[in-house]
């Protein structure tokens, strides 16, 4: 799942942790997802922040090319 979030990020990172949550639990194998559990996903990889996720995001485009 912490993929699953993290590609989410790449993809928007501006979405916030509850807009995550219901796409999250819009696919059958996350159905049971909480806010919680995105949330200490986020924290534990330091992009808590949008701020920081934009930072993640750009960092990692970057160094694709």
């Amino acid at each position: 799942m912490e993929s699953e979030v993290l590609s989410m990020v790449c993809e928007d990172p501006f979405a916030s942790i509850r807009e995550m949550t219901r796409e999250l639990q819009s696919q059958p194998f996350f159905s049971d997802v909480g806010w919680w559990r995105v949330f200490r996903i986020l924290r534990n990889n330091r992009v808590l922040t949008r701020r920081s996720r934009f930072r993640f995001v750009w960092a990692r485009r970057r160094d694709l090319y």
